[in-house]
């Protein structure tokens, strides 16, 4: 096998403030790159190009009132059967009951074509447990995502893992 070589290469995404940045990066059938941090979800094309940067989380939702505060690791994947973008953020407000899991498609195989996004409950317990550590997988028809449940901030207490399915 031959060694790996490195193609192109761009600054991307760049957290601006916060730790860690929990950066994740998905890339098209079309070259297109979806990368998101803590901050920012931005776009560009497979040479680096931006398409759209800077675009804060407040500003992808819209700035919808109920999901100002606490937004947190983001991932981003691509779907080639459907060819879209999914992408989740954690929304862990101060109340840590009203814990969400905001889930995002992309309209089309461009991200600069806009979102569909949905709110999930990200405490199906309904106890004092807040949500972290997302990852997704999905098949032809689902979309799989994985928390790991906490109780308390400090010291973080495990509690139990999650598993959602979305058919």
């Amino acid at each position: 096998a031959l060694p790996p070589a490195m193609g192109t290469n761009f600054r991307g995404n760049k957290l601006e403030f916060l730790t860690p940045s929990d950066n994740s990066i998905a890339i098209s059938n079309g070259g297109k790159i979806v990368s998101v941090n803590n901050c920012t979800i931005e776009y560009y094309t497979e040479d680096g190009t931006p398409l759209q940067q800077n675009t804060t989380w407040n500003d992808f939702l819209n700035n919808d009132t109920s999901l100002l505060l606490g937004k947190y690791d983001p991932r981003v994947l691509y779907d080639n059967i459907h060819d879209r973008f999914i992408t989740i953020i954690l929304h862990g407000p101060l109340s840590k009951t009203k814990n969400k899991i905001i889930l995002a498609f992309s309209k089309t195989n461009n991200p600069v074509d806009g979102w569909h996004i949905y709110t999930v409950n990200g405490n199906p317990y309904a106890d004092s447990s807040f949500c972290d550590y997302p990852n997704m997988g999905i098949t032809n028809n689902e979309l799989f995502i994985n928390l790991n449940l906490f109780k308390n901030f400090s010291p973080y207490n495990y509690n139990q893992t999650v598993i959602y399915q979305f058919a």
